[in-house]
């Protein structure tokens, strides 16, 4: 038999814990040879007292998901405003000024193509930007269909 316990002094994890230990025993007495009961009233018990047993290793499992989930988002949202404080200091500072001896020194130092890939020859409308808005008709018009 179990030891009395102060119900008033139990938190919520102890209380489960000490109904799961009941479970457990009252499983052990159900099954004292190690075999399944044949009494259908004792099976029933014994099938009910598992089940229940699932239902809160499944419920405190989903609690320390839903846990996890919960930091995993705050963290993300305290990720994201450090972020955009950063980025509003980084836009709001202008950068320092380089000296015009610097930029002088980058350009000489650019690579250059060699002279026989400098030559430009474009197809007529490769360089057009945009879009063409044209119907079916007027398509096929211009493919000659």
């Amino acid at each position: 038999m179990a030891a009395y316990i102060d119900r008033e002094q139990l938190d919520e994890q102890n209380e489960l814990l000490v109904v799961r230990n009941i479970r457990l025993d009252i499983n052990q007495t159900l099954m004292a040879d190690g075999k399944v009961p044949n009494d259908p009233d004792k099976l029933s018990i014994l099938m009910e007292n598992l089940r229940d047993m699932d239902k809160s290793a499944l419920t405190r499992s989903r609690i320390k998901s839903d846990e996890k989930n919960a930091q995993a988002g705050a963290n993300a949202e305290t990720i994201s405003m450090v972020t955009s404080v950063f980025q509003a200091l980084r836009g709001n500072k202008e950068l320092p000024p380089q000296p015009i001896e610097d930029i002088k020194q980058a350009a000489q130092a650019a690579p250059t193509l060699p002279e026989e890939l400098t030559e430009n020859n474009f197809v007529d409308g490769q360089l057009h930007i945009g879009t063409v808005n044209e119907d079916i008709e007027s398509f096929k018009k211009r493919m000659n269909v």
